[in-house]
């Protein structure tokens, strides 16, 4: 059972100054509470009266209600965003962490604006996540001061344990443009949390604020915004899977990959995969190195790709199949690829003959994609999420008909077990490099600020 919202009470006539549930309701507006906050847009010349109402709870709940009101004149102090696409992408976890980020803070090219928000000191994001089978969070998901007293992690100075998030800006992902990255640790293996991003708006001109179309930064001189939530999901506690993120070669990957909790930290494995990329990138490098890559038109291997474009899709294609994006073994979605299924995880447990017979015995179900991955890390069963067949059509396009690259075909030899394809619907069936569990935009979306008088919002938090 869910505790009862209160209730906003909002009288703009001098002649009924005490609003609530026993005066006349032709008199004053009446807007009941919505996950913890309400927000009210009116103009007014004179007074404005104001009152909040707590229902009769204390047969069933203990505790008190506790509420915030504030009035602006420039936007809603204590906004809520229920856009989809919100502002926050699950990128990957493990057993015990996840990796979460913004899509990109701003769509400007100008490199001192984009340095700018990269040494922003402080962030401008803040990130709360709560187990979802808690129900300490009950009534509160919309609520800035609700979040900050009951999450069960919140990135603010005060709130509980704030020391399990850290957060960062990166340029990682879609754009190459700046955004703020936040990564969570001590969480409970095979569990599903909710993530709440929150910004307070502090009225600095960086064009972090929602805009209105062909507008100005319309975030107001100061308030908070809580966005709508994003749920994700834990690994099992077979510690097989580990995030691995900032790596110096492969920069773009920051998701988890075959690990073994006795081969490290995830800083010697993220050295372990990145180095042996890097290895492999030497030849390439040094056969590019042969093309006469500044020759004129009628010299050049092609007139519409470079050898700068050569580079960059032999990178994404070689980060993406030396570093494999590991899934739990017990995951069940058809597109992922069963890996070393005859050795043992980390802890020692084997499959059973019954899952081992249901699967053929064949190398690609046998071994890993890298066999050094089998030799020195020893992961045991993993599933694989596939890199996506385009990775290597766009490096064939890009390259050099001289360097021999080739495609396998989806149904021909050496597809199946190697590639993936993806879906129009953007759902997350084959990895790429910058990918994430919910696909991000090239940028924020546009959404059209009214012009607003006042507004209320407030935070309850309560006990049960």
């Amino acid at each position: 059972m869910e505790p009862p919202q209160l209730t906003l009470f909002v009288s703009k006539s001098a002649e009924y100054q005490a609003p609530g549930p026993l005066a006349d309701m032709s008199t004053q507006h009446m807007l009941p509470f919505v996950e913890g906050a309400v927000n009210f847009n009116f103009t007014a010349t004179e007074d404005v009266y104001i009152a909040v109402h707590a229902p009769n709870v204390s047969d069933v709940f203990e505790g008190k209600y506790n509420f915030e009101i504030a009035v602006s004149g420039e936007g809603y102090y204590f906004a809520y965003n229920d856009q989809d696409d919100a502002d926050l992408i699950w990128v990957d976890s493990d057993s015990q962490g996840a990796l979460l980020i913004t899509h990109n803070l701003t769509t400007e090219r100008d490199p001192e604006v984009q340095e700018k928000i990269m040494s922003m000191e402080p962030y401008p994001y803040v990130l709360f996540a709560h187990n979802k089978t808690d129900r300490g969070l009950d009534g509160l998901k919309r609520s800035w001061c609700g979040l900050k007293l009951n999450a069960m992690i919140a990135g603010v100075r005060g709130g509980r344990e704030e020391g399990k998030v850290r957060s960062s800006m990166t340029r990682r992902g879609m754009g190459g443009l700046p955004k703020q990255q936040f990564f969570f640790n001590g969480l409970w293996a095979d569990t599903n949390y909710t993530a709440f991003l929150a910004r307070e708006r502090r009225g600095v001109g960086l064009g972090l604020g929602r805009r209105q179309e062909g507008g100005e930064d319309q975030g107001g001189g100061g308030g908070v915004e809580v966005f709508k939530p994003v749920d994700f999901t834990t690994k099992s506690d077979h510690g097989n899977c580990a995030l691995i993120t900032d790596l110096e070669f492969c920069n773009e990957v920051a998701y988890s990959v075959p690990s073994n909790p006795s081969f490290g930290n995830s800083t010697q494995l993220a050295r372990f995969y990145d180095d042996h990329a890097a290895k492999l990138y030497v030849n390439f490098n040094l056969t590019l190195q042969q093309i006469q890559c500044e020759a004129g038109p009628t010299q050049r291997y092609s007139l519409v790709r470079t050898c700068d474009d050569c580079a960059n899709a032999y990178k994404n294609w070689l980060c993406s199949v030396t570093i494999p994006r590991c899934e739990d073994f017990g995951n069940s979605a058809p597109y992922l690829q069963a890996r070393a299924i005859s050795q043992p995880f980390p802890d020692g447990e084997m499959l059973s003959k019954e899952e081992l017979g249901s699967m053929p015995n064949i190398t690609r179900f046998n071994s890993s994609r890298n066999t050094r991955i089998d030799e020195e890390i020893r992961p045991g069963p993993y599933k694989e999420l596939l890199p996506c067949e385009d990775l290597c059509y766009d490096l064939v396009r890009s390259c050099p008909a001289s360097m021999g690259f080739g495609c396998p075909q989806p149904g021909g030899l050496g597809f199946e077990g190697n590639y993936g394809q993806r879906r129009e619907n953007g759902e997350l069936v084959c990895n790429f490099q910058g990918s994430a569990h919910i696909p991000s935009g090239e940028g924020k979306v546009l959404v059209r600020w009214g012009v607003l008088a006042a507004v209320v919002g407030m935070g309850v938090a309560w006990g049960v």
